[in-house]
């Protein structure tokens, strides 16, 4: 018998009236104002706000922002029905006989956020949904998804309560007209795991809401077009036994190979603009990467390899333009092949070094004279290190940002530190300024015995981690920047630089035990301008107290270094650190630095 709404209407009537009233008179009117302002749920949410997707977060419309928290109260306060039997034992808000009856029907139900499609319209506001996670089917009542459709959405996401017959919504619908649901699935495994399974990912979406909403910047970008091709990132790899490139690829490809690693961009227009068809192969991990930014020139580099190789004829991603930007800017997360996308450009980067060495040269220069007081001339400094006018006009700037100076005070020479130590270039101290997990001048292992080693450091520290809002599954780098944010002895911004150049004095310096005073001096060396208030006649010992006193026992709390407490004595300036093995097989620095 075909459904329709009317009968849906009819058979499910009651049961979506009562859902209806109970949201509207207790859920929203006392429940979640209660759950909002009386648990952690709100310090939970603000948590989630300062994490790595904070600036994406932030600047999300004000009511997406409004809406979201309640919904964040709601998934807490019935995703797990912990806190909803609490209410019922009288241990929350008051509530009458009927809206106990209520709830206690209600805290059956289960309720979720996932990522749906429309498969079939029954009648007004009566849908088919498919959850594209959990791979199962819904009978969704939503007036508010009606108006929606109207404008030809295909992916949306919404939180919905299960009643085990029919599903109704709760708060906004957030709707995704540009993308597709891969597009959503590369979007998750970045930002989870690449090994995740999407099947069992929904209750991350419960977990962590504003990570997915902030996907809003890219629903409505319209598709990528350049000379008639829509410009996707199609990827895909295989495992390839001892290849070597023969007669046909060579007829085919420009190859080129460097450091056991072998490239081939095809040969014609595909390899060019705006396709770029080309793949790499790895001898050490015998694995073949093929990738294109057009869907046209990923069919022609497949028509050709699959010449030599089996391989098929459909990518294993292919990703809107604006999710890769999105997940790369945000999450961090390389791909092979722009790791190995960097070991070919040797030219293109040699002469774009000159240059930047040039810059930087002006930058420390200027930075030296602003530093004693005295003037300089542009057009001087302009042709001293070859570069344009325009040029030192901003490095100017930036030398004014990036001194963030308080006060024309000139600050002591900082005497002490590490003996025939070089400060890295400016080139270099400019990138301390970005949050640990975000570098880019870093490199992370991860191996099985990191993995145990980072699980270990967890498990002793729970209640920080925990008490700091971060699930187990965070990124290490991640934690270690929430746990700081949290407990340094040092504002925010400045906490980044002293974490970063101590992360890199280690690295560099860090093999054997130095006084902890020595790596504060070498930090007040390079940023102590902005560091130390000039005002204050003691301000160098009470940043080399706090940094030794506070910041230091936080890295090893998370074994980032080893203390050396000096017998007999109960000052910690007097006391040594040196990096843990630890940190030198979890970090190296990348080459370049």
């Amino acid at each position: 018998m075909k459904r329709t709404g009317d009968a849906l209407l009819k058979k499910h009537s009651k049961t979506i009236v009562e859902i209806s009233r109970f949201i509207d008179d207790c859920i929203d009117r006392k429940l979640i104002d209660w759950a909002l302002r009386t648990t952690e749920i709100k310090n939970e949410f603000r948590k989630m706000r300062r994490s790595i997707f904070a600036k994406a977060v932030a600047e999300l419309p004000e009511e997406i922002n409004h809406f979201s928290v309640r919904q964040y109260g709601f998934i807490r306060l019935f995703g797990n029905s912990e806190m909803a039997q609490n209410v019922l034992a009288g241990k929350g808000v008051r509530l009458n006989q009927g809206e106990m009856a209520s709830l206690e029907t209600f805290s059956d139900y289960r309720c979720f956020y996932s990522f749906f499609t429309v498969e079939q319209e029954f009648g007004m506001d009566f849908f088919a949904i498919y959850d594209h996670f959990s791979g199962d089917e819904y009978i969704l009542y939503s007036p508010g998804l009606t108006r929606i459709l109207l404008n030809h959405y295909q992916t949306f996401l919404f939180l919905i309560i299960d009643t085990g017959d029919i599903c109704v919504t709760y708060g906004d619908l957030m709707a995704f007209k540009s993308l597709e649901i891969e597009d959503i699935f590369y979007f998750t495994k970045k930002l989870i795991s690449e090994s995740a399974d999407i099947e069992h990912l929904s209750q991350e979406v419960d977990l962590y809401p504003m990570y997915y909403k902030t996907l809003y910047y890219i629903s409505e970008v319209p598709g990528i077009i350049s000379r008639g091709f829509g410009q996707y990132y199609c990827m895909d790899s295989y495992h390839l036994k001892k290849w070597k490139p023969d007669g046909g690829l060579t007829k085919n490809f420009i190859l080129e190979k460097n450091q056991g690693l072998w490239y081939g961009k095809l040969k014609g227009r595909e390899g060019e603009t705006p396709h770029f068809a080309s793949f790499y192969y790895d001898e050490q991990d015998e694995m073949l990467y093929l990738s294109a930014l057009t869907e046209f020139g990923y069919e022609k580099l497949v028509k050709v390899v699959s010449k030599f190789l089996e391989i098929d004829g459909e990518p294993e991603w292919l990703i809107s333009m604006s999710v890769y930007a999105l997940v790369h800017e945000h999450i961090g997360a390389e791909d092979k092949y722009k790791e190995y996308s960097q070991l070919f450009n040797e030219k293109k980067r040699d002469s774009e070094s000159e240059l930047l060495e040039s810059i930087n040269n002006a930058l420390e220069e200027i930075q030296d004279l602003k530093n004693n007081g005295k003037t300089f001339d542009i057009h001087k400094i302009a042709k001293k290190y070859n570069i344009s006018e325009e040029e030192v006009r901003e490095i100017i700037k930036a030398s004014d940002s990036f001194l963030k100076t308080k006060t024309k005070t000139k600050i002591n020479p900082i005497k002490g530190g590490f003996l025939g130590f070089v400060p890295p270039p400016p080139s270099v101290r400019t990138l301390f300024d970005r949050a640990l997990f975000e570098e880019n001048f870093l490199y992370y292992n991860r191996s099985l015995k990191i993995d145990l080693q980072i699980e270990a450091i967890i498990k002793k520290e729970s209640r920080m981690v925990e008490d700091a809002g971060f699930a187990v599954d965070h990124e290490f780098a991640v934690i270690i920047q929430g746990i700081l944010d949290r407990n340094s002895p040092f504002n925010p911004v400045d906490t980044l630089y002293i974490l970063n150049y101590s992360i890199y004095l280690l690295l560099k310096h860090g093999r054997n035990f130095e006084k902890s005073t020595d790596y504060a001096k070498e930090i007040l060396k390079i940023f102590g301008h902005f560091l130390l208030d000039p005002k204050i006649e003691e301000a160098e010992n009470d940043f080399l107290e706090k940094y030794c006193k506070f910041f230091i026992p936080i890295l090893e709390r998370f074994n980032i270094v080893i203390r050396d407490v000096k017998k007999g004595s109960n000052n910690p300036l007097n006391d040594c650190i040196k990096g843990s093995d630890f940190l030198f097989e979890w970090i190296e620095l990348q080459s370049d630095y």
